[in-house]
């Protein structure tokens, strides 16, 4: 298959994994329900495990001086927002750790599919426990990469700014956080792809990378076109909402109806474009990396299963 990319190809691409993704509805979408009920657990017990052992090795006495000796700091912006920003990565990393791990299996069932057309919603605990750490070590690697930098910046420019720049530049932060995640997650979106291929996650990066970098019209006009479709999504919402509370109508009630938009398109968005975003994804490895994959069947009226597979 072209390594390279045109429209009609990218159009290929949407079509075959959109396609995948409505003919496994049911796995994907008990799958996912089964990551959610994971995470969760995962969560609990990390939260059971960890609270216990600040308490054993500080006891209550230890905490309370702790706090009092950052109590100085906290006078100041700046060393308020430093012990905010350090005990916001202390306990967010842990609770990030079964996110990664869920996405991780979560592109495993879509491997399953972009393989073999179908899969089965148990799928996705056998990733868990085949994968866990490797996805738990790919999922950093992104984070550290993709995130860090922006929260290290926000940081920084707190002394200076109060958190972000002010006056005709104010659009620059935003923009180019933007800019930078858009670069960022998608020079790493073949990490997880890579991992579930059986790669380590720094071997999974690297290879990432070196496709975005050698291939970077196929890479990015994937990555970049679902992108465009959840905006798209959501673009009547926002004009309806914006042009609701411009025109000075202002009643809640106004806007049931676009809230109720957003609610349906948020529901497309994770039945159906999130499993064609996985699926997509791990076709487009799978060609780069010269694997052979099963393209869907092209009868001109499918029909459409909710069971995995045609």
């Amino acid at each position: 298959m072209m390594k390279g990319s045109s429209f009609s190809i990218l159009m290929d691409d949407l079509k075959a994994s959109f396609k995948l993704a409505l003919n496994n509805i049911l796995p994907f979408l008990l799958g996912m329900v089964g990551v959610i009920i994971v995470t969760v657990l995962l969560i609990a017990a990390m939260a059971i495990a960890v609270i216990p052992v600040v308490i054993l090795f500080l006891g209550i006495e230890g905490m309370a001086n702790a706090i009092t000796q950052l109590a100085p700091l906290m006078e100041t912006e700046s060393g308020a927002a430093a012990i905010v920003f350090g005990v916001g990565m202390l306990i967010m990393l842990p609770l990030l750790i079964p996110f990664f791990v869920s996405v991780g299996a979560l592109f495993g069932m879509g491997r399953e599919i972009a393989e073999s057309e179908g899969t089965n919603a148990e799928g996705v605990f056998s990733w868990y426990s085949r994968k866990f750490f490797s996805f738990v070590g790919g999922g950093l690697i992104i984070f550290l990469i993709s995130m860090m930098p922006l929260a290290l910046l926000m940081l920084a420019l707190i002394p200076v700014h109060g958190g972000s720049p002010s006056g005709p530049f104010a659009w620059v932060l935003p923009v180019g956080a933007f800019i930078w995640l858009t670069v960022s997650l998608g020079m790493l979106s073949m990490t997880y792809p890579a991992i579930v291929d059986g790669y380590s996650p720094i071997e999974a990066t690297k290879i990432s990378l070196k496709m975005g970098w050698t291939y970077f019209d196929r890479v990015f006009s994937t990555f970049l076109a679902f992108i465009g479709i959840v905006a798209l999504l959501f673009v009547p919402f926002f004009i309806g909402s914006f042009l609701t509370l411009q025109l000075g109508v202002g009643a809640f009630g106004s806007l049931v109806p676009f809230i109720g938009y957003a609610a349906l398109a948020s529901f497309i968005s994770v039945l159906i474009v999130l499993p064609a975003f996985v699926i997509s994804l791990n076709r487009v490895y799978m060609i780069l990396s010269g694997e052979d994959i099963t393209p869907p069947p092209e009868d001109e009226h499918p029909d459409v299963s909710l069971v995995g597979g045609i």
